[in-house]
């Protein structure tokens, strides 16, 4: 500052200049001046530009690590601008004319800066509401994800549901309180379970499902398939001692998570499809009993 200041002084404020954009290279300490800035602007760029490519390559993946590399990026492109800006300046001092502009729509900062300039502020905030961000991204995904399950339960029993199933079109484009209602589907589908449905879940289709594709969710899908099937003919376990479904979620999204896996399995894995195929095959035997699925 103390440098632009005395040079501003002796040069343009001394004879009158109207302004002192690089266009005006001959005049006297106009040159000086924007080297000055030049110089330090560049020294401030060159600093983010290396602390941006050095610790964005080995930093966790994440919104530090992407953080870095949107510091480093802007850094790059302000550089791109100084260095423009260094050659305008040498060739209008030595009296040619670029061929370019140094601003305006013709110059590239008109273009480069905005991006550069947004590029280095995310990457400086990203680490604050980057997080925040994925984290509604991931809910609002699971709670897409719940969907299928959610909509078999609530179309078995009513009662589970606080507000009606909306279209899916206008679920997916209205992502609003997120957490809500990522947490009531949640919720929702436990009282399922844990309610109208308890009675109907075999606790041979869950062995069954165990034999063909051990512990995980795509078992609890099929036992949950099968007792939605059991809940609309009216079939429960009977005398069996219910299946208890449950995991060992110690939070919210870990649940859901889970939740959203089962969701998947029961529109997708062909383990569902054949306890089912299964279930109709016994059905007129002895629907929902050990004699469906023997060991």
């Amino acid at each position: 500052m103390a440098g632009m200041v005395t040079l501003y002084v002796l040069g343009p404020l001394r004879h009158g200049l109207p302004d002192i954009s690089t266009q005006r290279a001959n005049e006297p300490h106009v040159v000086e001046y924007h080297l000055v800035m030049i110089a330090y602007i560049g020294t401030a760029l060159v600093g983010l530009l290396w602390i941006g490519t050095r610790y964005g390559r080995h930093a966790a993946r994440g919104s530090l690590r992407t953080g870095l590399w949107f510091i480093a990026a802007g850094a790059g492109l302000m550089l791109v601008v100084m260095a423009n800006r260094l050659l305008f300046l040498l060739l209008t001092a030595a009296d040619r004319t670029p061929p370019w502009g140094d601003a305006g729509p013709t110059g590239i900062l008109w273009y480069f800066s905005g991006p550069a300039v947004t590029l280095v502020n995310a990457g400086l905030t990203i680490p604050r509401w980057g997080p925040r961000l994925a984290r509604w991204h991931r809910r609002y995904h699971l709670h897409l994800q719940l969907r299928p399950l959610w909509i078999r339960m609530y179309r078995a029993c009513h009662d589970i549901a606080l507000i009606p199933p909306r279209p899916a079109v206008v679920e997916a484009l209205l992502p609003y309180r997120v957490t809500f209602h990522l947490h009531r589907r949640v919720v929702e589908i436990r009282d399922a379970l844990i309610g109208p449905l308890r009675h109907y879940l075999d606790p041979a289709v869950l062995a069954y499902s165990q034999r063909l594709a051990g512990s995980g969710p795509t078992t609890e899908a099929a036992c949950i398939a099968v007792a939605l099937r059991a809940h609309d003919r009216r079939q429960p376990v009977g005398d069996h001692e219910p299946a208890v479904l449950w995991s060992q979620a110690a939070d919210l999204d870990s649940e859901a998570e889970w939740l959203a896996s089962i969701s998947r399995s029961v529109v997708r894995s062909p383990v569902v499809t054949t306890a089912l195929a299964h279930t109709e095959a016994g059905a007129t035997v002895s629907p929902c009993s050990n004699q469906l699925f023997p060991s």
